[in-house]
């Protein structure tokens, strides 16, 4: 399994805290595309596919999420929460997200510009897209 924590630093003062990731010292990838998903109700999942070839990084503004992944073999969970680590997702990965506070943001940093064709939408799909 590819899927990782990864971490962003911090810059703290009397005027809060600032924080920095910098492409790509702290992504594998440069981004092409951002999206805040938000108002999602507690306790619903959201994602519930994999990206062909797009990878994405999943960051808690607020709230918290599950996130489970899979690499079509086997499964892991994350928990993410605001602060200094995110999530990220390489492509060919099964992702989930649970949302489990009301309120709860997640900003996606995404390598790839949208594509309706990059998406593999089940379970079978994926495991059928590794095999070739």
């Amino acid at each position: 399994m590819e899927a990782k924590i990864i971490s962003v630093d911090s810059i703290t003062d009397s005027r809060g805290n600032l924080i920095v990731g910098e492409f790509p010292k702290t992504l594998p990838f440069s981004p092409a595309r951002f999206f805040v998903v938000r108002d999602v109700p507690t306790g619903a999942s959201r994602g519930n596919h994999a990206h062909k070839t797009n990878q994405q990084a999943l960051f808690c503004l607020s709230g918290r999420v599950v996130v489970k992944v899979s690499d079509g073999k086997s499964w892991q969970e994350f928990n993410l929460a605001p602060g200094l680590e995110g999530l990220h997702i390489p492509a060919r990965h099964w992702g989930e997200q649970i949302y489990v506070d009301p309120g709860t943001s997640l900003l996606v940093l995404a390598s790839e510009p949208y594509s309706s064709d990059g998406y593999l939408h089940t379970l079978e799909e994926l495991a059928a897209y590794l095999a070739n």
